[in-house]
């Protein structure tokens, strides 16, 4: 259960550090992965505490993830961004590791699947009660360290996590456990109904707080989603809860718990949703301040009223039997009545536009426009524009045809956006993680992870399936989730996110785990390796997870240096400005893929007038990044200060292919800097050989 907790904090670690996606948070969530992984190790080795223990498929997947990690690493030799690339490897290692983790979790402990479901739901909670509190009290500021005036610049609520999708995804991955919770019963899966039901169904299990608790929660987290103002994080929530019903094997009465807590956040979110301050950007604080008590209002007497009915629902639950044809009839009703709102839809979009074709072509254009709908204004949940993805989407795919077998390098998009864009949007995801697979590491990186994530979705649900009635409710949560989140990747970068992945990489790791053998038949070395091998094997874990871990650290160091050496270079003395230039060169050796450090230095340079140092930094930059745009730019500076005509003109040439559509301003500077650098070798006007 230690092993259990651990990855429960580290997810939480994720979330809370915005999502662990910079280079700093990252690097010490993967140190501390490690550390937890070596642990988990000699507990594996020594005492037989920890188990492995995962079926042919489940393994053939780990092979793949770990094959895919090793693909990254191998595409520094081709990348267009080689540091970046590094980056990449260092986290598709961090999560095959995490998958290992909580394989050994679920085969070790019979409670970890209701564990990882209900830790799901702890977490979500924690990041649900800091999120909503940016709205509810904006003006709370406990020392510096909780700080939740977090909307003054966008309305829409992002943090903890830092980006709107990713914690809206984050939070629709709980609404199957809340729901399942809310909805237990004395068994896992109920027998099929008979043809004359009993005169009472068993009694619900647990007690009844743990359920009122899970619907309460369910309508926070509803809440909560309507003010990311996240389409694609409704989609998600629609696709886990619809899902979490199928799997469940009571597919009326989740349903029915899930309508309860979901109609209890409509008019919370009505309130919010039509307040100017809640849903607005730049307002002052007083005035969010103002609202926010009555949204907490809101809150507060829609959760008593939800807690009040769930009392009394829960005393005439036993009373509602239904035979299989009232079932039936039930299901019918449910299927018309969405068929008819699609279809009203529908209908009112071909007379709106006047005919069918007419209607596609209006949606096919709408989806292909740029975004339509200021970014927090809550109208865009009614858009149906791509918010620019197409266009990313559309780069991914062009950079792939060009480069189909190797890609462009692991992490290598921002690179693949300034070549194939056709407007000034600039990106540094794809926001579709198997095109951007197919665009950064070819068919065989695209190969390796589709193939290790559709052998991870096929055992799991055979896992759900083998579960006991006990466990069941948990298991086919956890895979509603998982199947949600598997979908929210087709159009955003969950996989660069380690707060949304983490949880759903541990939900993978545990139903593998736990399904896959009983704990006597697992692997369990201690018994069969005598002292010596254990600790030699031991000793090579170790080891290897040091490299790693060193491997994770590097860039984070090297980044810190080359920023903190041009902070410093900014306001110091002289002095203090040489032993900046000595330490951004030290960067650059600490990372010896990233041009970083070799760009600090030059600019360090320059300040310092030693021009000529500056400009061999920068060739050197460019030397380990030759697509890196603010290397050339800095070096055609230097350049039409030398006067210099020929590198001049080249580095301008360079800029204008890396960057096709660079705005009018930046084209113009670019040619003025390579006009200025011709003019000391240009001849005179009256000459024959003149040039305009």
């Amino acid at each position: 259960m230690l092993l259990g907790v651990s990855l429960l904090v580290l997810c939480g670690y994720a979330a809370f550090a915005s999502g662990a996606i910079s280079t700093s948070a990252g690097a010490r969530l993967q140190v501390a992965i490690m550390f937890v992984a070596a642990l988990a190790a000699a507990a594996w080795l020594w005492t037989g505490q920890l188990r492995m223990s995962a079926d042919r498929s489940a393994r053939i997947a780990v092979g793949l993830l770990t094959a895919f990690a090793a693909w990254s690493a191998l595409t520094i030799l081709w990348s267009a961004t080689p540091d970046r690339t590094w980056l990449e490897f260092n986290r598709v290692g961090t999560y095959v590791l995490v998958v290992l983790l909580a394989i050994a979790f679920g085969a070790s402990s019979r409670k970890a699947i209701a564990f990882a479901a209900r830790g799901m739901l702890i977490l979500v909670g924690v990041v649900i009660a800091y999120a909503l509190g940016q709205k509810a009290l904006p003006g709370l500021n406990i020392g510096g360290l909780i700080d939740l005036n977090q909307t003054a610049r966008y309305a829409r609520l992002q943090q903890p996590l830092g980006y709107w999708n990713a914690l809206a995804l984050l939070l629709a991955l709980a609404a199957p456990p809340a729901i399942a919770l809310a909805a237990r019963q004395q068994a896992g899966r109920p027998p099929r109904p008979a043809r004359r039901p009993p005169p009472r169904p068993p009694p619900p299990r647990g007690p009844p707080h743990a359920r009122t608790a899970a619907l309460v929660l369910l309508q926070l987290l509803v809440v909560t989603i309507g003010f990311t103002e996240s389409r694609g994080g409704i989609v998600a929530l629609i696709v886990a809860v619809g899902v979490g019903v199928w799997l469940s094997g009571r597919a009326l009465r989740h349903l029915a718990w899930a309508a309860v807590g979901i109609t209890a956040a409509v008019p919370p979110l009505v309130v919010a949703l039509s307040s100017h301050a809640l849903t607005t950007d730049g307002v002052a604080l007083g005035t969010r301040e103002h609202a926010g008590l009555l949204l907490l209002a809101a809150l507060a007497a829609s959760a008593t009223v939800l807690v009040l009915a769930a009392a009394q629902l829960f005393e005439l639950e036993p009373t509602i039997i239904l035979s299989r044809e009232r079932q039936r009839r039930l299901w019918r009703l449910i299927a018309g009545v969405i068929v008819a709102v699609v279809v009203l839809a529908v209908l009112r979009e071909i007379y709106t536009q006047g005919g069918v074709g007419a209607a596609l072509s209006h949606l096919k254009q709408k989806f292909a426009s740029p975004q339509q709908v200021s970014v927090s204004n809550p109208n865009r949940l009614f858009s149906t524009d791509s918010a620019d993805r197409l266009g990313w989407w559309r780069q991914a795919l062009g950079a792939f045809w060009q480069r189909p077998f190797g890609g462009w390098g692991a992490g290598s998009f921002p690179v693949i956006n300034l070549l194939f864009r056709h407007d000034q949007l600039t990106a540094a995801d794809a926001h579709s993680v198997p095109l951007q697979w197919l665009a950064e590491t070819g068919l065989v990186g695209f190969a390796l992870a589709i193939g290790a994530w559709l052998l991870f979705l096929k055992t799991t649900l055979a896992a759900v399936r083998r579960q006991s009635a006990e466990h069941h409710w948990a298991a086919a949560a956890l895979m509603a989730a998982v199947i949600a989140y598997s979908l929210h990747c087709f159009y955003d970068w969950d996989w660069d996110i380690p707060g949304v992945t983490l949880p759903i990489l541990v939900a993978l790791g545990v139903l593998i785990g736990a399904s896959a053998a009983p704990p006597g038949q697992a692997f369990r070395p201690h018994a069969i390796l005598t002292p010596t091998r254990k600790l030699a094997g031991l000793t090579a874990i170790v080891a290897g997870l040091c490299v790693l871990a060193t491997s994770a650290v590097l860039p984070s160091i090297a980044a810190s240096k080359a920023s903190e050496a041009l902070l410093a270079a900014s306001y110091g003395t002289r002095a203090s400005v040489t032993q900046a230039a000595q330490d951004a060169q030290a960067a650059a050796r600490i990372d010896p893929l990233s041009d970083g450090g070799l760009t600090a230095s030059a600019s360090i340079a320059e300040q310092l007038d030693q021009l000529q140092i500056a400009r061999g930094d920068l060739l050197e930059a460019l030397h380990r990044e030759p697509d890196d745009i603010s290397a050339w730019t800095s070096l055609l500076g230097l350049d039409s200060v030398f006067r210099d005509w020929v590198p001049a003109v080249n580095a301008a040439q360079r800029l204008l292919e890396l960057d096709p559509e660079m705005s009018g301003t930046q084209r113009a500077n670019v040619l003025n800097a390579a006009r200025a650098a011709t003019l000391a070798e240009a001849p005179p006007e009256d000459s024959a050989t003149a040039q305009p």
